[in-house]
């Protein structure tokens, strides 16, 4: 898939993900939104089971991805879309 400002996504552990930003955003004030599908299966729409949210972890170049079902257990979705707004710094 394409990338923007994103030089490299880690893989943290199961349903979690840490992309790590080209250039810095200019303080931790960003917004941060995504979505993902289900876990097979190249559906787009957002399943009743699954929910994608961002940990408390938040630096000017880098944060966390968490992909849970509803029974907060962590899994790993096919796709993961993440997207940031803000100033570069």
């Amino acid at each position: 898939r394409d990338s923007l400002n994103v030089s490299s996504i880690t893989d943290n552990n199961t349903g979690r993900y840490a992309p790590v930003l080209t250039s810095a955003m200019g303080n931790t004030n960003y917004s941060l939104c995504g979505v993902t599908n289900a876990n097979t299966g190249d559906t787009f729409g957002a399943p009743a089971d699954l929910v994608m949210g961002i940990n408390n972890v938040v630096t000017t170049t880098t944060t966390t991805f968490e992909m849970t079902n509803y029974s907060s257990a962590y899994v790993d979705s096919k796709y993961c879309y993440g997207h940031v707004f803000g100033d570069l710094a």
